[in-house]
């Protein structure tokens, strides 16, 4: 071979040479591709205080070989499966956390008595072993609910109101976290919006438990008073049907129905960036390096409230068209009693005919 072709051959070598180093560039990649892979990731969107967690990290190694499984709460390592360990378990103190090692492995743990704790962001990070020492990891946010213990209370109320004198009470939702959301209702029906009174929750202890307060705040109506019915719970008549007649004086069994309803709700974390809770750390987008893989919110191990309502409690406060003595501002409870320490006549009720 003369220098010449030896020369005219050399660029052609080269861009050989290139293609075959681009082309085995790509067969790694692939390869890389067909190995570790997450599928899954199941995070309980929320737990009731006291219940096991299930959190699930599934993944398909298709050719590689696993190294270790990590579990992280709000960056800091808890627990981890090394199937090459003695023993391959191993979890660490991270407060709000008690893992199971009964029923926990290399694809789902157990958290055992969540507390308010144990609310943050959990991630899963799975490792191969070599040649292809690839990683991969997912996360979500599960929050601890604490409910409250007690139904909502309803204090400022009297037993008798007469014609347009102002109602003015307020609802006090038992003490949880999230704080309940409190709605009232008059004679079944909701309220106007200008008929609220808004009022400053209360915080309770250093847990920061939270009783909402919601006030209310109207003039009664006669039509608002429901008919004599069990429970005084029969429908309200409208004015035209009684002929114009308030028929509200002394002694009318018509009743007024107050009730209050304090509702959590898994609503209650929405609204956050991208759909992540309000005061996410992460707010809902996933930290650099961390895969977007599918994310169940509520696994088979969910809570049976699987509707947003997570806990709804409710109480009802019954007032009475006015008596002769309510209709003078005193307060049927004080008139009762004073009828009976004071040994006092009972008021003459009369009806119009």
């Amino acid at each position: 071979m003369s220098a010449g072709q030896a020369r005219s051959r050399g660029p052609w070598t080269c861009i050989w040479f290139k293609a075959w180093l681009i082309a085995l560039s790509g067969v790694n990649q692939l390869n890389l591709s067909w190995g570790l892979r997450l599928t899954k990731v199941t995070i309980p969107t929320y737990r009731l205080r006291g219940e096991m967690a299930l959190l699930e990290c599934v993944y398909e190694l298709e050719g590689d070989r696993l190294y270790s499984v990590k579990w992280y709460k709000d960056n800091e390592e808890f627990y981890r499966y090394v199937p090459k360990a003695t023993p391959p378990q191993h979890s660490y103190k991270v407060e709000g956390i008690r893992v199971d090692h009964h029923l926990s492995d290399s694809v789902q743990i157990f958290l055992r008595s969540v507390t308010l704790k144990s609310s943050g962001v959990y991630r899963c990070e799975v490792s191969a072993e070599a040649p292809s020492f690839s990683s991969v990891s997912g996360e979500g946010r599960m929050e601890v609910v604490f409910p409250p213990k007690e139904p909502p209370r309803i204090t400022g109320g009297k037993f008798g109101y007469e014609w347009n004198e102002w109602v003015d009470l307020n609802c006090t939702a038992g003490k949880s976290y999230p704080p309940a959301t409190v709605r009232w209702f008059v004679s079944d029906r909701p309220v106007e919006s200008g008929w609220l009174v808004p009022r400053e929750p209360l915080v309770h202890g250093p847990h920061g438990l939270i009783s909402a307060v919601q006030g209310l705040r109207f003039r009664a109506r006669p039509e608002q008073f429901l008919e004599p019915g069990p429970g005084g719970g029969g429908r309200s008549t409208p004015p035209e049907e009684r002929g114009g007649e308030p028929r509200g004086e002394a002694g009318d069994a018509r009743t007024l129905r107050l009730r209050c309803v304090a509702t959590i709700s898994a609503l209650f974390w929405e609204g956050g960036v991208d759909g992540g809770p309000p005061g996410s750390p992460v707010g809902g987008k996933p930290p650099p390096g961390v895969a977007k893989v599918p994310r169940v919110g509520d696994g088979p191990d969910a809570s049976p409230a699987l509707s947003p309502v997570i806990d709804r409690r409710e109480s009802t406060f019954l007032v009475h068209a006015s008596s002769s003595a309510a209709s003078l501002g005193i307060p049927a409870l004080a008139l009762m009693l004073a009828i009976t320490f004071l040994n006092l006549p009972p008021p003459q009720l009369h009806r119009r005919r």
